[in-house]
């Protein structure tokens, strides 16, 4: 008589079979066989990276599954790789790049392309593209931002009710706050709520989103005029991105929502003393004329006060003429000889001589040019010059 056993479902590998025998005494016997199976022709594994997907934000979290990949001896080793076309950000978790699963997180908006390869015992390996379009977030421009003052590791849930319960008060009834994320400021530690805001208060029935941009302005207006209200808990107010059109002559800065105008633009006066907006609205050509114009015209106003404020000194010192005097002795000689003995009036008087010389006698060289041959007998005293006050 033949025992047969049969085994199915083989691999590569070494099997051990023990068989026992037993008689009719109960005696009994034990032996083993080894059996090894190998494989003359191997295939190369298949490899599946699950197919291609489409993920909207803020879903942030991209998994793919690669456990679909077959082989007729066994598969023992996965890699995931980002291909050069990949969007760059986006972290990996943990060592699952080299697992069947792959799991990434932080996307952002754009297309991932990741691809699988796959390698079997005796290294063969067959390899798998996979893509993954990332969407914007349909609410993203209806997003507000409010920066707390409270660190994010000391922030509790309590606190965050509050906050929120305050928030829609200050909105007003009918909306109701969706917080969306809740997230650390990398350089303070600050914690940073994102929400948005729904209208349940529609005829129809229907909600609506409160547009970001009046969310801001409510809240601004409000904590502005009563920052009681919601007391030391915020310390900014924003929306999630800059949607400030620059005047269609720059680009936003999301982080300091200042604009980066373009070339031969920059903003008005008014942004710089604080009263408006970020900006582009002046050509910086358009400037540069108005500056060399009002140049000119107060350097025309300069030059026409300067010129009548001489024409009227020169008026001045014309009437104000001031009288000159002479001395009365450099005119003797051009009196006729009857009014050279005497050159004063007979209304003056001593006190209105200033000075006056007189001619030496005997001989003595004379002041006014008399004749120096005269004699000392008939010498006489001649009134020297008089200078009248």
């Amino acid at each position: 008589m033949y025992v047969i056993a049969n085994a199915t479902v083989l691999t590569l590998g070494s099997y051990v079979f023990e068989v026992t025998i037993v008689d009719e005494n109960g005696n009994n016997a034990t032996d083993q066989v080894t059996v090894k199976v190998i494989q003359e022709k191997n295939s190369a594994p298949v490899a599946n990276g699950g197919g291609d997907q489409n993920l909207v934000l803020p879903q942030t979290v991209l998994v793919l599954n690669g456990s679909k990949s077959t082989d007729d001896l066994g598969i023992v080793n996965y890699t995931w790789t980002r291909e050069g076309s990949s969007v760059a950000v986006g972290t990996i978790i943990g060592n699952t790049d080299h697992e069947p699963v792959l799991m990434v997180t932080d996307l952002v908006a754009g297309r991932y392309v990741f691809r699988l390869t796959v390698t079997d015992e005796q290294g063969l390996s067959s390899s798998d593209t996979v893509s993954v379009i990332v969407r914007p977030d349909p609410l993203l421009l209806n997003l507000v931002e409010v920066t707390l003052l409270t660190e994010a590791t000391v922030l509790t849930e309590n606190e965050l009710t509050t906050i929120r319960q305050k928030l829609e008060l200050l909105l007003g009834d009918n909306r109701k706050l969706h917080v969306r994320e809740l997230k650390k400021e990398q350089k303070t530690g600050q914690a940073i709520m994102t929400f948005f805001v729904e209208n349940t208060e529609n005829r129809e029935g229907k909600v609506s989103i409160v547009p970001g941009l009046e969310v801001e302005k409510i809240l601004k207006e409000k904590f502005w005029r009563d920052a009681s209200i919601l007391g030391d808990s915020l310390s900014d107010i924003r929306t999630s991105v800059c949607q400030n059109p620059c005047s269609d002559h720059g680009v936003c800065n999301t982080e300091t929502r200042s604009c980066t105008c373009e070339t031969f633009w920059m903003p008005d006066v008014f942004y710089f003393w604080g009263i408006s907006d970020a900006n582009c609205d002046w050509s910086i050509l358009y400037v540069i004329i108005g500056i060399f114009v009002l140049f000119l015209i107060l350097s025309g106003i300069c030059w026409g006060i300067t010129c009548m404020c001489r024409k009227t000194r020169s008026h001045s010192r014309t009437r104000n003429k001031p009288t000159k005097y002479s001395l009365l002795g450099t005119h003797d000689d051009e009196l006729p000889p009857s009014r050279r003995g005497t050159v004063l009036s007979e209304t003056d008087t001593d006190s209105d001589v200033l000075f006056e010389t007189r001619s030496k006698q005997n001989g003595s060289a004379r002041v006014n040019g008399d004749a120096r041959n005269s004699s000392n007998k008939y010498s006489v005293t001649r009134l020297g010059r008089r200078v009248k006050t």
